[in-house]
């Protein structure tokens, strides 16, 4: 009779610093990686980018960068949960930049704007790394729970 039983309640979406940040950084980086994949295959120089480019670029992907965020959110990749692996959360982050990848590929391919394949590819793994990356640097700033990063350096701790 006095026996008690652990509810588990479902992790949401928790509107704080932390994913405030992550969300904005994603934006900001996911944009940011396809603007450097069209710059690196077209010529700096702005009379050298076709103009359909640029549009398209301007038009259509702020939407996808907004639909990335979606699926981010269904992944569940802003939720704070300490207890979350990590590689959980690696693998969450790869297979939602996939997916992602090959909506804006059917995206263009549906709107009949022909990019380069390198286009895709490129602005795919700038947007992992910088996904990825945004995640690495807050762990590794904040992660450590009341200790700054040079005392958790001195101690040894941190690195688990």
């Amino acid at each position: 009779m006095g026996e008690s039983t652990n509810i588990k309640t479902k992790k949401r979406f928790k509107p704080d610093f932390k994913n405030l940040i992550i969300l904005i950084f994603d934006y900001i980086f996911v944009l940011l990686g396809y603007i450097i994949s069209l710059m690196t295959l077209c010529e700096v120089d702005a009379k050298f980018v076709n103009a359909a480019y640029l549009t398209t670029l301007v038009l259509v992907t702020p939407f996808y960068t907004l639909g990335m965020i979606v699926l981010m959110y269904i992944f569940k990749l802003y939720v704070n949960d300490d207890s979350v692996d990590l590689l959980i959360e690696r693998r969450r982050l790869l297979i939602v930049n996939f997916l992602a990848c090959i909506v804006y590929f059917a995206i263009m391919h549906f709107l009949d704007i022909t990019y380069p394949y390198a286009y895709f590819i490129l602005g795919g793994l700038f947007q992992l790394v910088f996904t990825s990356g945004i995640r690495f640097v807050y762990q590794f700033l904040f992660s450590n729970k009341g200790k700054s990063v040079a005392e958790s350096a001195d101690t040894g701790e941190g690195a688990e």
